[in-house]
């Protein structure tokens, strides 16, 4: 069944795995080689302080999210095992805010999907679970950052899939006019559910998934150039 083209205006796109690939290992073990982790317990490290990140974001998902609320979390949760490897909080915090520690590869066809939509007429904001600053420089490194018309993170805001997130976004619009794109049922999925608009789920290894009633997309594809097929 294709979706009626005539409905939406905005088109709210996650940001990793979505238009770019990240690479979470290659990214964390760039922040641990700059706060001079031991090499022994790199991996150690990449492993602890990337699921202290997912759990601060899990914790955090029906409050407002201020920087010193995400680091006064990770220092209970982690704040002792940082300083055995040798730094802390404050300063973990500020690597992970460095743009070139998050390592990406952009998908090959993100930009010509991107002018794809653009030529169509689409309103298109990134709507991102990580600091936006940090997304700002690689939309502007993979040359997708004039594409988008709004660029927003958790900060000083609310984490997906907390409906709140959309307020900015949505304002005084009708909400049927926009749809979510992303590769996360937990996150953009469920955001989408639970704003009560429609969604794109990306499932890239294209296996079949038990849907729960709160994360059942209204679509799904396998590779973001698909998206052309329904909008």
């Amino acid at each position: 069944m294709a979706m009626k083209r005539e409905s939406f205006s905005t088109l709210v796109f996650d940001c990793d795995d979505t238009l770019w690939k990240l690479d979470s290992d290659k990214s964390m073990r760039l922040v641990a080689q700059h706060l001079k982790v031991p090499q022994e317990k790199e991996h150690e490290f990449i492993h602890v302080f990337r699921e202290s990140l997912y759990a601060v974001i899990s914790m955090l998902s029906h409050q407002k999210v201020t920087k010193s609320i995400v680091i006064d979390d990770l220092n209970a949760l982690v704040g002792s095992y940082l300083h055995s490897v040798g730094t802390d909080v404050y300063r973990a915090y500020d690597a992970i805010c460095i743009p070139e520690f998050s390592y990406s590869e952009p998908y090959p066809e993100t930009i010509n999907v991107l002018r794809y939509l653009k030529a169509k007429g689409y309103k298109m904001v990134a709507k991102s679970n990580w600091f936006a600053h940090v997304q700002v420089k690689r939309l502007k490194q993979f040359g997708f950052l004039d594409y988008f018309e709004l660029v927003s993170g958790p900060i000083d805001d609310y984490f997906k899939p907390n409906p709140q997130c959309m307020r900015k976004i949505i304002g005084t619009s009708d909400p049927s006019h926009f749809v979510i794109i992303g590769d996360s049922l937990s996150s953009d999925v469920q955001l989408a559910n639970n704003v009560g608009i429609k969604s794109i789920w990306i499932n890239h290894s294209g296996e079949e998934k038990v849907f729960e009633k709160n994360n059942k997309p209204s679509y799904e594809i396998n590779a973001i150039e698909e998206i052309v097929g329904i909008l």
